[in-house]
């Protein structure tokens, strides 16, 4: 916790969603896969392996679950910045499904992924996993808006 009276506000909220989530949506068999992923800690490759079921299928699991409880005027549980960085409370669990890259990474890469956005090129090409470690990580979106914003400013 950063102290931030926002920061505070956003943690419970998001406490307040991933309890209702479990007690209320999830099947016990979906569930035992969140809880074993997240309170565990039991990556979903490991998992599978010990299921004898795909990395694929275990996400698939938790993922689906909110989807079909949450009316479509409702939508889902959110966690991020908005916009095109936001995601879903369950992939935020979850991770991305591609390659992950971590903060060090990030920040070491961020430089030129940012150069190759404002060129009109696809980031995602050269650089796999970071939009997706963006979109999950707020102190790495905030650096990349952060450098976004400084590269296209005008100088004068």
């Amino acid at each position: 916790m950063t102290g931030r009276p926002e920061a505070a506000a956003e943690h419970a909220e998001l406490l307040a969603a991933l309890q209702a989530a479990v007690t209320e949506v999830l099947t016990p068999h979906q569930r035992e896969v969140l809880l074993t992923v997240v309170a565990g800690r039991v990556p979903l490759d490991v998992l599978a392996e010990r299921r004898g079921t795909t990395r694929g299928a275990l996400y698939k699991t938790i993922h689906d679950a909110p989807q079909a409880a949450c009316p479509p005027d409702r939508g889902r549980p959110t966690v991020g910045g908005g916009g095109d960085q936001e995601m879903s409370l369950v992939d935020g669990l979850l991770g991305p499904e591609e390659p992950e890259v971590g903060c060090d990474a990030c920040f070491a890469e961020l430089d030129h992924y940012v150069e190759l956005e404002l060129a009109g090129h696809d980031p995602d090409i050269q650089l796999p996993g970071l939009r997706a470690h963006l979109a999950g990580c707020q102190a790495c979106r905030e650096e990349h808006e952060s450098l976004r914003a400084l590269l296209t400013d005008d100088p004068g």
